[in-house]
Order: structure tokens, then C-alpha cells, then sequence
């Protein structure tokens, strides 16, 4: 068959990625054509989403993808959790605000609770619904505050929603972002009234919710002639990174675990029904919704490279040097003998703006141990902490599932990171598939090819995968040392907690 091209445009919280797809009848092809950082904006005293800048370097990766090619379709997957609010007029009326943000974690977000108890929203949505950087409990706050927002609210809109909507002109979302809106009854598929009801919102506000893999629009005439290209038609995929990366996994069967590494880190593994306890809630797991109405039972940790990424960024501004991800791990290499460690999810580590290699001493100093003097000791640490963390939530994992997990399929820029691999397979015991980095754009593009007929499902999309990429193989090491390495991490987290 003639090859078939496609765009995909992935766009995470630290950076955007626009590839071409390609699919030739057996395997699957992608291209890096444009790359860019998503960097927010401050504006008075909050913190915004610069979403015209992402929009502009879509629009030019879409004039990058499709130079010399016909293309057959878009799609676009984005972080979780913000939204953007529709005037009457098609415009936007409230820009989308970053999760970081402090008023999204302000207390009086929890008066939600007070309409919708915390177990009713768990109930409905299946996400656990502590976390208050979710949607719903920032809508609830404007509904309370500025209800005038609302009330010339025409449409309210997920990123890749509102991405799509400029793109295509039309109001649409799809299931995995509904879902992580925890906004959607995932027994229904559709918006619960009550919950849009403590926000502000009513149904008809909202967008219809599609399925993953199916063609939703066209890409308008207008922008299609202000790019020179030929109009195509736009696809939903896994909207949401997180499962679209989840749908990318080339796994063999539907009983595996995974590891999504990123600005955040995700622990998950497909189960048949959501897992719904007051446990669950307490023990900060959480169920997402995945591809074709499917679920993925999640713990999402806030931690990853978020603190190596701030690090990076302090080590640029003192010494003027900018290292590389390669060399930070090099030197890490060289930096074994340190067995100091951190608790990568005390909130203390979560905002941005800090010097976090001083955070990352002042908290080895208040835990008795000995103080990082060099890069290479400070990735190291992180690097170790970021496993012991994988190997504390895997066993409560097992543990909710009744499953034993002996292989844990590792995606996302991680994979790239032998030294991570290594210690995530040495301290969890888990032999660590790792590919591809790019999971989240495969997993895109399989619901491209779902949307043209060219698969039936994700299963058949997962073998194309599978048959397209090398996946290295990491097995464990050094068990007796990291098993007590391992105790000495969970009395380090005890003393921190005291």
C-alpha cells in the first residue's frame, strides 16, 4: 500500500513535540519535525499557560510535517487537569491557568466537598478526588468568587480541546480528557449534572464527548490557506498524554505494568473495572479512564524529573554552564557511593522558582545524612530516591490488584536514562521493558490509523508498535543491597514525617 502520513502533536507540561507519522501497511514510521518549550507566563500573581504561544508553534509544526507529504490526519494529546473557558462570541474569556499556581491548591477549594462529598465524587468520576489542582474545584472557586465568569461561559474546554477548537472551529472532547476532568460519570460516559451543578456549569456548556480514534472535524479552511496546506481531517486520539501513552505501551497482552516517566512520574496497570475503596482514596492511587472506555488504576506521583529539571536550571544560573541530560547522568554514574536520599514528594520540592539543589541538602542535613557537594551526587540522589519511590508504590500496587508484577514496561524520556532503568529493576525486582520514549505520540498515532479503518483496536495498534521500535531490556542487580537500601529509604521517610 501507499504510505499514509500523519501529524501528531504532543504536547507535555515542559515541552511540545509535532511529528509525522507514517504507516506503509506493517510498520510504523515517526519524525521529529518541530520541538518547543512550553514555558508559562507570570502575570500579576499568577501563573498562566503562554497557550498563543503554543498555538503558534503548532501551526508551525503543522507547516513542517506537511511540507512534501499528503497528509490524512491530526490529532493532539495534552497534559491533564486545565481548562479554558468559551465566551459567547468564540473567544477566549479565561486564560488557562497552570496547575502550579498556588490559588489551585488554596484550601477553600475543599467547599466543594461541601455540595459534593469527597466519596460521591470518587463514586462517579472513579479519580481520586483529593487533588486539588483538578478542574472542578477551581471552577467551583470562580463560581463562588466571579460567577460572572460563568455565566457567559459558552463552552468550557480541556487543553486539547481548546487546541482542537482553534484548529478546527468545533467543540468536541474526548474520553480519557473528559474523564480526567472529573467532571464525567464513567459509568454513563456523560457529564454529571450535579457535579457541573456545584461548578457553575450546566450540560449544555459542555462538550460532546467522543470516543478515542475517530475523525471529529476538518482542519478549518482559513488556517489550512494561512499555512498552505491542504485541509485534513482532525482526529481524537487519548487526548489525555497520560493514556495516550498507556495506549503507545507495545505490549503482547492486556496484563502488564507501567511506568510513565516525565515532569511526572505514573505508576498504572489496566484492570477490567474501576477499583473504587476508601483505602484507594487514603493511599493517594487514583483510576483513569484509557482508550475505547477502558481503565488504568494509577498512581500519579508529582514528583519525576520535576526536581532535576529545577535543579538544571539553578546549576545554569550559578555556574553559568548548562549541562546536558547525558553528561547530568554520566556524572550520577560516577557518584554511586553517596546512599543519601530524599523524599521526592514532600511538598517542599514541588514549587517552582527555588534553588532545589539547597532544598536537596538542607533535607539530607535534617535527616542525618551525608550532604550532596557536586552534580553528580545530587542526580544521583534524585535518581535513587525517584526508584526507591517506583518500588513503595509497586508493592501497594500488588497489593490493591492481588497481582504480581514481575515486568514493568518503563516509556517515556526515562528510557533514555540506562542508570535510572538500572536501579528501578535493581530495587523493584522487576525485569524494566523499556520503549519508547516517544509513547504518548505512538499511542496518537495508532488512534489515527483507528480513525482511518486501518485497525480495529489498540490491541492490534500495540503489535504494529511492537513490530516498529527496539526495547531494550534491563534485569536486576544487587538485590541483597538495595532490598536493605530499601528499609533504610522508608526510615528516612518516617523521620521526615515525624
Amino acid at each position: 500500500m501507499t504510505s499514509k502520513n500523519y501529524i501528531v502533536a504532543d504536547i507535555g507540561a515542559s515541552n511540545g513535540r509535532i511529528s509525522r507519522g507514517s504507516f506503509d501497511g506493517n510498520t510504523l514510521g515517526l519524525e521529529l519535525v518541530h520541538r518547543f518549550e512550553n514555558i508559562p507566563v507570570t502575570a500579576g500573581r499568577h501563573l498562566y499557560w503562554d497557550y498563543l504561544d503554543l498555538y503558534q508553534e503548532i501551526k508551525n509544526g503543522i507547516v513542517k510535517a506537511a511540507s512534501g507529504h499528503n497528509i490524512t490526519s491530526m490529532a493532539v494529546d495534552t497534559w491533564n487537569i486545565d481548562f479554558a473557558l468559551m465566551g459567547k462570541d468564540g473567544r477566549l474569556i479565561l486564560n488557562p491557568l497552570h496547575y502550579r499556581d498556588p490559588s489551585r491548591s488554596d484550601p477553600v477549594l475543599k467547599g466543594l466537598y461541601d455540595d459534593v462529598s469527597l466519596d460521591k465524587l470518587f463514586s462517579i468520576t472513579g479519580w481520586n478526588p483529593t487533588f486539588l489542582m483538578a478542574a472542578p474545584y477551581y471552577l467551583y472557586y470562580l463560581n463562588k468568587t466571579y460567577p460572572y465568569i460563568l455565566k457567559n461561559t459558552q463552552k468550557f474546554l480541556m487543553m486539547p480541546d481548546l487546541f482542537n477548537y482553534f484548529l478546527s472551529g468545533d467543540y468536541f472532547t474526548e474520553y480519557t480528557i473528559a474523564s480526567g476532568s472529573i467532571m464525567m460519570d464513567f459509568r454513563t460516559g456523560t457529564w454529571d449534572e450535579r457535579i457541573l451543578r456545584s461548578c457553575g456549569l450546566k450540560k449544555d456548556k459542555m462538550p460532546p464527548i467522543m470516543d478515542s480514534g475517530e475523525y471529529a472535524a476538518k482542519l478549518y479552511p482559513d488556517i489550512a490557506d494561512q499555512l498552505g496546506v491542504d485541509a485534513f481531517n482532525i482526529s481524537t486520539c487519548a487526548s489525555h498524554d497520560t493514556a495516550s501513552a498507556v495506549a503507545g505501551i507495545p505490549a503482547k497482552d492486556r496484563d502488564f505494568a507501567f511506568l510513565g516517566t516525565g515532569t511526572w512520574f505514573m505508576l498504572g496497570i489496566e484492570t477490567g473495572e474501576k477499583i473504587i475503596n476508601r483505602d484507594v482514596i487514603e493511599n493517594g492511587f487514583t483510576n483513569e479512564g484509557g482508550v475505547s472506555g477502558s481503565n488504568f488504576f494509577a498512581k500519579n506521583t508529582a514528583a519525576g524529573f520535576w526536581i532535576l529539571q529545577e535543579c538544571r536550571k539553578k546549576w545554569y544560573k550559578t555556574g553559568n554552564k548548562e549541562y546536558s541530560w547525558d553528561e547530568i547522568v554520566r556524572l550520577a554514574k560516577k557518584s554511586r557511593a553517596i546512599e543519601s536520599v530524599i523524599d521526592v514528594e514532600d511538598p517542599a520540592f514541588s514549587a517552582g522558582g527555588q534553588d532545589m539543589p539547597e532544598l536537596i541538602r538542607d533535607f539530607c542535613r535534617k535527616t542525618s545524612q551525608q550532604v550532596p557537594e557536586s552534580v553528580g551526587e545530587t542526580a544521583y540522589i534524585i535518581f535513587a530516591s525517584l526508584a526507591l519511590t517506583v518500588k513503595k508504590y509497586l508493592t501497594e500496587m500488588e497489593d490493591f490488584t492481588g497481582r504480581n508484577i514481575e515486568t514493568l514496561h518503563m516509556i517515556g524520556g526515562g528510557v533514555y536514562n540506562a542508570l535510572l532503568c538500572q536501579l528501578i529493576s535493581n530495587i523493584t525486582g522487576a525485569a524494566i521493558l523499556a520503549g519508547p520514549a516517544e509513547s504518548a505520540s505512538m499511542g496518537n498515532l495508532i488512534m489515527q490509523l483507528k480513525a482511518g479503518g486501518d485497525i480495529k483496536d489498540v490491541g492490534q495498534g500495540r503489535e504494529l508498535i511492537y513490530r516498529s521500535i527496539d526495547i531494550q531490556e534491563y534485569h536486576p542487580r544487587d538485590r541483597s543491597y538495595w532490598e536493605e537500601g530499601f528499609d533504610r529509604f522508608k526510615g528516612i521517610l518516617e523521620k521526615n514525617n515525624k
